[in-house]
């Protein structure tokens, strides 16, 4: 197999593309919309599908062999990617780079052995490779096949309009959950997840840390985001920068997230009748000193206190509460 036909079989989702008429492309596109959700098909807003602009951010960049694609777009929204891609490099979303363009997708060893054929230096960091090929070489658009995805101003347009309204709703969201906690309103609350019993008693927990004078928007917040939302840390905090809490820290996520799940914990345990519960570190060399001489004892419920005789014990406390049972009958 020549270089111009690994050339044509590596770019065949290109050459497909170009191939199909508007007519087809969106008859293929429209039966594929039918089996969507009338969510996903809500398109008043940006004339495409909020799931399709998310596609299309993670498109940008990637190589177009749609093989390597993560599987979560099918999964989560049931998009078919080939027609996807289609439609939105048909409604000018998206292009396909050029060689040039394309060489960042290549490997740092990919690059360096095109460089060494050419009996050219091969040191250097990726985009000394990159440039180094595009000054001192002519033929490298034969050499490297793969091509990505690139946003057009269209597409870069509807991505950064999406983020706008979806930081808005979140602002939106966050206020009425807050407000909703503050006035002790569970219907309104429950109607916004789903199950109703766990929101009820993380509703009770952070209503108890608000009284331990806690009782502010931004420790709210925090637990709306981390505990009801249960998102990850690296995740909540990317979430409450963009709510305009910039200076957040892990250490203070950390520090309402295991308050609030130590005292929905104890609640638990007085509703079961447990009467005594026990510490467990994890036992690695990132404990410190204030949480290891917990590890392994055992403290009544009834005299729970948070930060002294149940977690957090630092701001960076990943100890974890274990009920004892009494099996004596």
């Amino acid at each position: 197999m020549g270089l111009f036909d690994k050339f044509f079989k590596k770019i065949t989702v290109r050459t497909t593309i170009i191939q199909k008429s508007d007519e087809e492309l969106q008859k293929e596109y429209d039966n594929i919309r039918h089996t969507c959700s009338p969510r996903q098909l809500n398109r008043k807003r940006y004339g495409i599908a909020p799931e399709e602009i998310m596609f299309l951010e993670y498109a940008s960049g990637h190589a177009t062999d749609l093989s390597t694609f993560a599987k979560s777009f099918y999964y989560d929204y049931g998009l078919d990617y080939e027609k996807t891609v289609n439609f939105l490099l048909k409604d000018n979303y998206m292009r396909i780079g050029s060689s040039e363009e394309s060489l960042v997708v290549n490997t740092i060893l990919e690059l360096k052995n095109f460089l060494k054929l050419k009996q050219l230096p091969v040191s250097g960091k990726k985009d000394d490779l990159i440039q180094r090929i595009l000054t001192q070489t002519t033929d490298y658009d034969t050499y490297f096949s793969k091509r990505i995805f690139i946003l057009t101003e269209k597409g870069q347009s509807i991505i950064n309009e999406y983020e706008i309204d979806k930081i808005n709703q979140q602002k939106k969201e966050i206020a009425d959950i807050i407000s909703y906690i503050k006035n002790n309103q569970l219907k309104k609350l429950c109607s916004l997840f789903d199950n109703d019993d766990t929101i009820i008693e993380y509703v009770n927990a952070i209503n108890e840390y608000r009284n331990m004078s806690h009782d502010n928007d931004r420790t709210l917040a925090i637990c709306v985001v981390s505990v009801m939302w249960q998102k990850s840390f690296k995740s909540g905090i990317a979430t409450l920068k963009e709510l305009g809490y910039e200076d957040i820290t892990e250490s203070e996520i950390n520090t309402a997230f295991s308050s609030v799940h130590s005292l929905k914990n104890i609640a638990n345990y007085k509703e079961c009748g447990i009467k005594e519960y026990s510490i467990s570190t994890c036992g690695d060399n990132r404990v410190c000193d204030k949480c290891s001489k917990h590890d392994g004892k055992k403290y009544l419920v009834s005299e729970a206190v948070l930060g002294k005789t149940m977690p957090p014990f630092c701001d960076n406390c990943r100890c974890c509460m274990l009920a004892e049972f009494d099996f004596d009958l």
